[in-house]
């Protein structure tokens, strides 16, 4: 299982990060200029893990905040998604999500089973890759199958 705290402290003084205000009063956020994650206060500890993988993510895929296109907000949505994509690949491995998967179909339940945002079980299902979704379709079947 990927803890984010962990991987946080294993980039050891590289990276800080606080419990503090955050921009835009958003539940995280990474400053490439500083190395500095901040999360805000007054979040479950399931979003903070959800949170700290995300920013963490943005820092791994060299996300800098500098505009690359004319279109700013393409790019910001496009570098989110990325983060978001890479946090619930690592938050949720495929075996994890098929134990869950086979336990329920309610995506609050799953989410929590998981110890994930509905947000990010979202952005894993959205995600599988073509051999993931057959090896997901193939456990539920025989689950169902054998029910």
């Amino acid at each position: 299982m990927y803890h984010p705290w962990r991987a946080l402290r294993h980039l050891g003084e590289a990276v800080t990060m606080a419990i503090e205000p955050t921009v835009g009063n958003k539940p995280a956020w990474y400053s490439p200029a500083h190395e500095h994650v901040s999360i805000r206060p007054g979040l479950l500890q399931v979003e903070r893990r959800c949170a700290l993988a995300h920013e963490l993510a943005h820092r791994d895929l060299e996300h800098t905040g500098q505009c690359r296109y004319p279109d700013a907000t393409r790019q910001t949505a496009r570098q989110e998604k990325a983060a978001d994509h890479l946090a619930a690949r690592r938050l949720i491995l495929l075996p994890d999500l098929i134990d869950a998967l086979c336990w329920s179909d309610e995506p609050a339940e799953v989410a929590d089973c998981l110890w994930v945002t509905e947000r990010f079980l979202q952005a894993r299902i959205d995600n599988l890759y073509g051999g993931e979704v057959a090896i997901v379709r193939q456990a539920l079947t025989a689950k169902l199958g054998g029910a």
